[in-house]
């Protein structure tokens, strides 16, 4: 980061959840991040003004694991205000989270209300890997991916400047 970049740091990516208690358990207990922070934004926020609203709560819960933050985000909104729907925008696609024991992993997402669509699991012999997409209790995809190696690297080939 140069001098002159006004960007100072990538802070978090938000997700919206339908209830922050649910997704609170889910984060922490099935993929074991941690609480950092909590937010309650009432009043006239850019989100409220957006909605045509005069005032809006939202909640935020950020929370971390391995560097990586989200903000779980709850928002209290009258039934006839209502945001797009998440799989009509562009954006989050899903996010990825590397694992030991892919069974072991499936068991607790499932234990913790997440979904494990069938069919969406897959092994490639070349990189001795296994992949599985599942779901938050909200819908919000993630990729679960077993491999060999360090877990902080990233698959494919690195890219050196």
């Amino acid at each position: 980061m140069s001098s002159t970049d006004p960007i100072q740091y990538i802070s978090f990516v938000a997700l919206m959840v339908s209830d922050i208690d649910i997704s609170r358990r889910f984060y922490i207990e099935a993929l074991g991040f941690e609480p950092i922070s909590h937010l309650v934004v009432t009043g006239r926020s850019p989100t409220a003004v957006e909605l045509g609203l005069d005032e809006l709560r939202t909640e935020g819960l950020f929370l971390q694991r391995d560097g990586m933050r989200i903000q779980l985000q709850q928002q209290d909104r009258p039934p006839h205000c209502r945001l797009p729907e998440i799989r009509k925008q562009l954006g989050l696609s899903h996010f990825g989270i590397r694992v030991e024991n892919l069974d072991a992993a499936l068991d607790r997402v499932r234990a913790f209300g997440g979904n494990v669509p069938e069919g969406h699991r897959h092994k490639n012999e070349q990189y001795q890997s296994q992949v599985a997409r599942i779901e938050d209790p909200d819908g919000v995809r993630m990729e679960l991916l077993q491999m060999p190696g360090d877990p902080t690297n990233m698959p494919g080939n690195p890219i050196h400047s």
